[in-house]
């Protein structure tokens, strides 16, 4: 539907490839089926369906799967030495590795219905309204983004019905990355837990992860206004299961990139 699989026999790209090799397709995986993005899809009958895609946006090897697909599409590689450079100069943050200041994270919720039926109601395919979102530390507090932003969608090959936000996180809380550690929370998505509706707490031997874990929490709908566009940020409380990352999988080139 939404998201590009990757045959069993086909390399990563992200492990086989140095970036600047990447095909379209293998962009495309990156930005889909990779260990920095979760996509959650919910089929309705045969043809109808709803999803919602959490992309770690600020990860390294994200930044370099957008800036490939941009170099691919304005032929970078058959460019002048002057008209690289000028090229490079432009979107030079993204050449960095250590450019990300903030954990940018991107979720879309897609849909194949429109948003409103004529009772004006969702339609069951409708896509998931946006919602607040916090990351959640090892201590149980909750960390709320310095930033919320409405955006287009640049993750999706396919644009259907859709809403699509940025959420902007400081990348250190007290002079830690906000990393739950094993055992402090055992929470997954997509995973048969018995999860208790305050703690969030469930048996070790339902979901078992070795090492720290990034967890994104989701709270209330975002309240946006209609004529500013701009997001009301209220007293966050934790809705329903959460995105969680594992750490061990999130390393790129001998680095934790998120």
């Amino acid at each position: 539907m939404t998201g590009v699989a990757l045959p069993k026999d086909k390399p990563k790209p992200w492990v086989a490839k140095d970036w600047t090799q990447w095909t379209s397709d293998d962009c495309d995986l990156v930005l889909s089926n990779s260990p920095w993005t979760q996509e959650v899809i919910t089929p309705i009958s045969a043809v109808n369906w709803k999803s919602s895609t959490v992309l770690l946006r600020s990860a390294l090897p994200i930044r370099q799967a957008f800036l490939r697909k941009l170099q691919l599409q304005k032929h970078y590689d058959k460019m002048s030495v002057q008209q690289k450079r000028e090229f490079d100069q432009q979107n030079a943050a993204d050449f960095e590795s250590d450019s990300a200041e903030h954990i940018v994270i991107i979720i879309e919720n897609m849909g194949t219905g429109s948003l409103e039926n004529m009772q004006g109601q969702p339609n069951l395919d409708s896509p998931d309204s946006p919602r607040q979102a916090a990351l959640r530390t090892g201590d149980g507090r909750f960390v709320l983004p310095i930033q919320t932003n409405k955006t287009s969608g640049e993750t999706s090959a396919i644009h259907r019905t859709m809403n699509h936000f940025e959420y902007v996180f400081p990348r250190l809380v007290d002079g830690q990355p906000p990393f739950a550690p094993t055992g402090t929370i055992e929470i997954g998505r997509g995973h048969k837990l018995v999860i208790d509706e305050k703690t969030h707490a469930v048996d070790a031997s339902d979901y078992k992860s070795k090492g720290p874990v990034l967890i994104i929490a989701l709270g209330a709908p975002l309240i946006v206004g209609k004529k500013t566009g701009k997001v009301e940020q209220r007293d966050f409380q934790s809705s329903g299961l959460p995105y969680l990352f594992k750490a061990a999988d999130l390393m790129y080139k001998g680095k934790l990139e998120y």
